[in-house]
């Protein structure tokens, strides 16, 4: 729903301040998303622990099951999802699927615990810090996002004439955010991620392709 053509559902999305982009482009990545500016700033969101704890063995049992796709995948951030669900690779055996991931129960629960004290979500589920691109990749995205804007600046201004409603803040574009706050839903966000960049037409990439939409489906 947010091909520029469309353009009052691009400018939607733009604006929308409950969708999460993530580091480094929100500031204060994974804190509580804020409804409105005039509204009170809510608390953080607790999730029980027996529904994190779900989510972590599925995410577990991901990495055990898929550890060759993961290794080729992008777009999936993998030291997010072993950092928000406490996930441990344990050594079994000396084969070629040698490893086995497993829940930190301890560590997940003492999560939980520091976001309920109100502890600064950042710390404790957030990304790691990244570097920079470096500055001949910023410069290309510069020029892109740059010839982008001027292209939409004159479709708005050819459109701005046309136009004689305006648009209610309020108004539903048929489609839904993934609240990624809330820690039980990083897994499901990260596969999608990955369905969006994996190639098909890449040796194997028509498999992955299948799997992880088995995957984002079933959770």
């Amino acid at each position: 729903h947010g091909w520029i053509d469309r353009d009052r559902a691009s400018r939607a999305i733009a604006h929308d301040a409950t969708i999460k982009w993530g580091h480094p482009f929100d500031e204060g990545y994974g804190a509580p998303v804020k409804e409105t500016a005039e509204k009170e700033t809510s608390p953080p969101k607790l999730v029980s622990f027996d529904e994190l704890k779900a989510v972590a063995e599925r995410a577990a049992a991901f990495f055990t099951a898929e550890s060759t796709m993961i290794n080729e995948l992008k777009g999936f951030n993998r030291e997010l999802v072993v950092r928000s669900y406490s996930l441990l690779q344990r050594k079994v055996n000396d084969g070629p699927n040698s490893s086995q991931w497993e829940v930190d129960e301890t560590l997940l629960r003492s999560v939980i615990e520091d976001v309920g004290r109100g502890k600064d979500p950042d710390t404790n589920v957030g990304p790691p810090d990244q570097d920079l691109p470096s500055k001949k990749d910023l410069s290309k995205r510069v020029k892109l996002v740059l010839s982008r804007t001027s292209a939409s600046l004159a479709l708005e201004k050819g459109k701005q004439g046309n136009e004689t409603s305006q648009e209610s803040p309020e108004q539903s574009h048929n489609f839904c955010v993934l609240d990624q706050s809330n820690s039980c839903n990083i897994f499901l966000a990260e596969l999608l991620h990955a369905v969006l960049k994996v190639s098909i037409t890449k040796v194997n990439g028509h498999t992955y392709f299948r799997r992880l939409l088995r995957y984002a489906y079933g959770e």
